[in-house]
């Protein structure tokens, strides 16, 4: 191709990047590499119009060993968005501090719940919700669930493992919505470990148009 072809081929695609929401969550495999020389390392990200967003409440990581378990550390990246300019509004990083201790994690879906449903945002605003390195069993219940599926989530890839104990199944999910959507018509991505023979690690991402999710 053509040199002049290639700059606006590149041309494109930065245009195309920069006018959308990208997100991902992340588990890997990486024998000896993780905390405390353990294997696996969890990270996610969310990149709106080219830029990488830190988020407001960002506390530091949760120790990794629980009850003589290491465990991935998991939780949540969360962004709600103006719907007009897709200024950030409210955003934040939600660990879980043990993926076995069920009530724990349901305080803290609630504890979600209570930021991100109050009526300080403008209607019809953008969200993303990165889920790294959580257990497939802890599955969002009540008034968690009901928010992200009125952000247009299902979260089907998800229900269909909650069988799971909780330390089994780590599992990745990435929601790009918007409140008032449709449940089910939010761009949604799941996957998980063990899901088949020999699947050890799991990685998500999306990305979508500006103007589709704006």
């Amino acid at each position: 191709m053509p040199a002049g072809q290639r700059s606006a081929t590149d041309q494109a695609i930065e245009a195309y990047i920069n006018g959308a929401i990208w997100a991902s969550a992340r588990l890997d495999y990486t024998p000896g590499g993780g905390p405390k020389n353990w294997g696996y390392t969890t990270s996610s990200n969310i990149i709106v119009k080219g830029r990488s967003l830190v988020p407001i409440y960002n506390p530091s990581p949760p120790p990794y060993e629980h009850w003589n378990w290491l465990c991935p550390v998991g939780g949540f990246k969360i962004t709600v968005f103006d719907p007009i300019d897709l200024n950030q509004l409210e955003s934040g990083v939600y660990y879980i501090k043990d993926p076995g201790n069920t009530e724990e994690v349901q305080e803290l879906y609630q504890s979600i719940a209570r930021d991100y449903t109050t009526p300080k945002f403008p209607q019809r605003y953008s969200v993303v919700v990165c889920a790294f390195g959580l257990s497939a069993h802890d599955f969002p219940q009540a008034d968690f669930a009901n928010w992200l599926q009125s952000c247009g989530a299902e979260m089907k890839g998800w229900r269909n493992h909650t069988s799971m104990s909780p330390y089994e199944g780590c599992c990745t999910y990435i929601c790009i919505g918007k409140q008032g959507l449709v449940r089910g018509n939010a761009l949604e991505r799941f996957a998980i470990t063990g899901d088949q023979a020999g699947v050890t690690q799991c990685h998500t991402e999306a990305l979508k148009p500006v103007y589709a999710s704006a």
